[in-house]
This record gives C-alpha cells, sequence and structure tokens, in this order.
C-alpha cells in the first residue's frame, strides 16, 4: 500500500534560487507607485476603493515579483513566497521601516495626489 502512494505522489520541481542579478536596493526602497505595488495584475485600480493599506511583507513581495518581471524571470507563487520570506528575514531595518511609511495613510494620500497630477 505504501508503494502506490510513493509512486503516485507528484515528483516536486526543485526551487530556484534568488537571481544574482537581482539588485536588493530595489526591493530595499522601492521605486514603484503603491498602486503597482497593491496589485500586480494588468488591470487598473482608478475607481476602486481599497479598505485599508496592506502590510510591509505584502509590499516586497509584490516588489520582489515586479522586479523579477523586468529582469525577465517568471516564478510560480509558492516561490516567490519563499524567496520573500528570506529576504523579510534579512531584510534592514531601515527598509522595513521604509515600507512601513511607504504604507502610512499620508504617505498613501501623498502619492494619491501625486498620481492625479
Amino acid at each position: 500500500m505504501s508503494e502506490n502512494k510513493s509512486s503516485s505522489t507528484r515528483n516536486a520541481r526543485p526551487m530556484r534560487e534568488i537571481p544574482k542579478e537581482l539588485d536588493l536596493n530595489n526591493i530595499y526602497n522601492p521605486k514603484y507607485h503603491i498602486t503597482e505595488l497593491i496589485s500586480t495584475k494588468k488591470r487598473s485600480l482608478e475607481g476602486t476603493h481599497v479598505p485599508r493599506p496592506p502590510n510591509g511583507f505584502f509590499l516586497m513581495k509584490n516588489c520582489y515579483m515586479l522586479e523579477l518581471r523586468k529582469l525577465g524571470y517568471r516564478f510560480t507563487m509558492p516561490e516567490i513566497c519563499r524567496h520573500s520570506k528570506q529576504i523579510w528575514a534579512t531584510l534592514p531595518k531601515h527598509a522595513k521601516k521604509n515600507l512601513r511609511e511607504f504604507i502610512s495613510p499620508k504617505s498613501m494620500c501623498t502619492q494619491r495626489t501625486l498620481s492625479k497630477l
């Protein structure tokens, strides 16, 4: 019975490493607009209501995903989440502070006003 179980399990693809050419400074200090980090989909967020700001980890993960796309990588979401966990664990305190300030209500209002100009 155990033979059937082991033979029916799917072979897991080995997880790829975080690309060496990725510049972590682009993740520490995001260059993206808050709306790009809230939703990485191609659709526009115009006119939609965001009930509360996302947390810093979520923004960092989406920034990581956008940086990967910019470099031409297409990782699976489980890989992105595992890599994000590794990056978050080693993220300097100043970078976490930057992400917290990036999502502060004052910062979001400023970015929303600037995006209308």
